[in-house]
């Protein structure tokens, strides 16, 4: 993981410097590096980018590296999970997050284009039903699709049209029939189907 810092002195960033260097990254299992990159806003263009994983600064400097930035909205959760699991588990011990809902998502975000696997809803809103179909099928990803309607003939729309590996008509898009051949397409597949073509 490759953490940066804008100056070497801030107090905003001394946090950053002080858990690379005294291996908080590594108890956690994670390789971090660290680089001095400065303007700020340079710094915040690189993350936004995807140059780097994780700035170490205060939060207002984002904002004046973006001013005019437009993306997601953060409506609900977001938070790192700590204290004590349905089980007794130590959640502070693994790297999980609250249920979490982003508004306003385009298909050319990032949030759109990666598979999360975790309690992470990313709405992305569409003028119309060719329009959801458009914006499906332009995402790389193609793992699971569900359509919620009573109208038949759009079911079938949805049926030839959607790019997904696994395809369902008012029931949740998780979930699948462990008898049957199961699994992704475009960038969510890798080999064969799951279970095998004979299942």
């Amino acid at each position: 993981m490759k953490v940066a810092i804008p100056d070497l002195i801030s107090p905003s960033y001394f946090p950053a410097i002080a858990a690379v260097e005294m291996g908080f990254f590594k108890q956690e299992g994670i390789d971090a590096t660290l680089e001095l990159l400065y303007p700020v806003t340079k710094t915040y263009e690189d993350l936004r980018d995807g140059k780097l994983d994780f700035v170490g600064g205060a939060s207002h400097a984002v904002l004046y590296a973006f001013k005019d930035w437009q993306g997601a909205k953060l409506l609900c959760g977001g938070a790192r999970l700590t204290g004590k699991g349905p089980n007794g588990e130590d959640l502070s011990k693994g790297w999980f997050c609250e249920p979490t809902v982003f508004d306003g998502v385009t298909e050319n975000m990032r949030i759109a284009n990666e598979e999360i696997f975790g309690p992470v809803l990313a709405v992305m809103r569409a003028k119309d039903f060719d329009d959801a179909m458009r914006i499906a099928n332009n995402i790389p990803l193609g793992l699971s699709a569900s359509i919620q309607t009573t109208n038949v003939s759009r079911v079938f729309d949805f049926v030839y049209k959607m790019e997904a590996g696994l395809l369902t008509v008012n029931l949740p898009s998780a979930g699948v029939e462990y008898q049957l051949p199961f699994g992704g397409t475009k960038d969510s597949s890798f080999g064969p189907k799951e279970q095998g073509p004979a299942s």
